[in-house]
């Protein structure tokens, strides 16, 4: 059987070595294993959009030093193998991000592709694809060439399983595309429930509300663990993300102190909690659909909160995403001019609780973040004014137009069941499969084979970074970095 891993997260701990464990367990079971590799032939990537040469001499050696640790050898086939010049018409009459997510490469929708990695890489969702023109250019060239060079992959070979990372991004996605069209089946890995856990998608991708929504049942019925022994590890999800515990990933509230309340708070008036979300990783997700009724959440915040103008006895407490701290983009501007008497903005710096304050809230809307499911199970009402992994009907109240959200708002609902939350708990603290090799230190360090492959450096490597930190060398290695970029020279002296 032959099998297509894609290598393009090798600066990244834990998704190199997932990639290492996969390839292992294919190996072991004597299938052909192909490994598809870039040796600097992307013009621009997420890891290095710049094309760097040392950064992409050190993907290149942590590739190489994984897979010195492997028992067998896979074999290597390269990301880009053609030159294919595309069409630049489309590209070059964008004139904003809507307009390059629409743009299309035969089946591929790669300006999508395109706008989910950028976004990511400047936390930008509404994207100035004038000022990144030409790094655009460079993805778009260089995804393009991948979509194709995938295809003629898996036109030559026919592999059983092409395994890709995440799915979203723009190299990865060109290959989930190709195997699709392919009729391939794929595979997109993910982080799992934790450090010691990393999670499969079979022919699916980790941003589909509605594959999730099929797992929290999955999960639930699988039997892993007895009916007590189940309930008790879903509310352990719960407590532990309110005393600010890292588990799946990083915790956002661990710096919050967790009796503070915001000063201004007044128990006599009915309070409404709005927990914002960023909305980096979900901007450019074909799974996702743009907000229904509103152009973004400050538009939404903002038209809500005029709507009770006239009734004092309303105060909204919008809790600022804690992840959207250290960003400056169109997003964090819109919720700097929000304005209202009736408005109280908590930054995302703030040390005030989030979990204090959903307490004493009379109920709270968010955007799909995990604080809808966790007011659920705290016994607040819960209205969701966008897709999530956990909007059932008996969990939350999902508010289609901004007169149901009003109506939510002064209605005197009750919270709904907790059934739904204790799912998400329980399959958010038990997803994914177990790593055999690779060991965790921390979510962004490990060892594989007792390894740390992002540390390790082959001879060449150790040589071409010591020397570049001298005055008498650099100039040198800066220079063939150049040519490296402008000629497209090899990775090696």
């Amino acid at each position: 059987m032959n099998i297509f891993v894609y290598a393009t997260q090798e600066t990244c701990t834990p998704h190199t070595e997932t990639e290492l464990e996969l390839i292992q367990q294919h190996l072991d079971k004597n299938d052909t294993v192909f490994r598809v590799i870039c040796k600097g032939d992307m013009p621009a990537c997420d890891i290095n959009p710049t094309h760097e040469y040392l950064k992409c001499l050190k993907c290149d050696n942590n590739r190489k030093c994984g897979e010195k640790l492997l028992n067998g050898s896979p074999h290597h086939l390269p990301i880009i193998s053609n030159s294919y010049v595309p069409d630049f018409t489309d590209l070059n009459n964008c004139k904003n991000i809507a307009e390059l997510k629409k743009i299309k490469f035969r089946n591929f929708d790669v300006g999508m592709a395109i706008a989910s990695s950028l976004i990511s890489e400047f936390r930008e969702p509404d994207l100035d694809v004038i000022k990144h023109k030409e790094l655009i250019r460079k993805f778009f060239i260089g995804t393009i060439r991948t979509y194709l060079t995938a295809l003629d992959h898996i036109k030559k070979h026919k592999p059983s399983i092409v395994y890709i990372f995440n799915g979203r991004l723009a190299y990865e996605k060109a290959a989930l595309r190709a195997a699709q069209e392919s009729n391939t089946t794929y595979i997109v890995h993910e982080r799992g429930c934790d450090k010691y856990h990393y999670d499969l998608f079979v022919n699916n991708s980790p941003h589909d509300f509605d594959y999730h929504l099929n797992q929290l049942d999955t999960y639930w019925e699988k039997g892993l663990h007895s009916d007590e022994e189940r309930n008790k590890i879903a509310n352990e999800f719960f407590t532990s993300r309110r005393k600010g515990t890292q588990k799946e990933w990083v915790s956002f509230t661990e710096k919050q102190r967790h009796d503070l309340m915001p000063e201004n708070f007044d128990p006599t008036k009915i309070n409404i909690g709005i927990f914002n979300s960023s909305v980096d990783e979900y901007a450019a997700t074909d799974k996702v659909k743009e907000y229904p009724f509103y152009q973004n959440q400050e538009d939404f915040i903002d038209t809500i909160v005029k709507k009770f103008n006239d009734k004092p006895d309303y105060h909204f407490y919008l809790r600022v995403h804690p992840n959207l701290s250290p960003v400056k983009n169109l997003q964090t501007e819109r919720i700097s001019q929000l304005s209202n008497k009736n408005l109280t903005i908590i930054p995302g710096t703030s040390e005030v609780s989030s979990y204090k304050l959903l307490d004493h809230c009379e109920k709270v809307i968010t955007f799909g973040s995990t604080m809808g499911i966790e007011a659920v199970y705290w016994e607040k009402p819960s209205i969701l004014v966008s897709r999530s992994s956990y909007d059932t009907d008996d969990s939350v109240y999902k508010a289609k137009s901004y007169e149901e959200t009003v109506e939510l708002i002064e209605t005197d609902i009750k919270p709904r069941g907790k059934t739904t939350a204790l799912k998400v708990g329980y399959y958010n603290m038990v997803k994914g499969i177990k790593f055999k090799i690779f060991k965790p230190i921390d979510l962004f360090k490990g060892t594989y084979e007792g390894v740390n492959v992002m540390e390790k450096e082959n001879l060449f490597t150790f040589l071409v970074f010591k020397f570049s930190r001298f005055k008498f060398t650099k100039p040198f290695i800066d220079f063939y970095g150049w040519l490296y970029k402008k000629y497209k020279l090899k990775l090696w002296f």
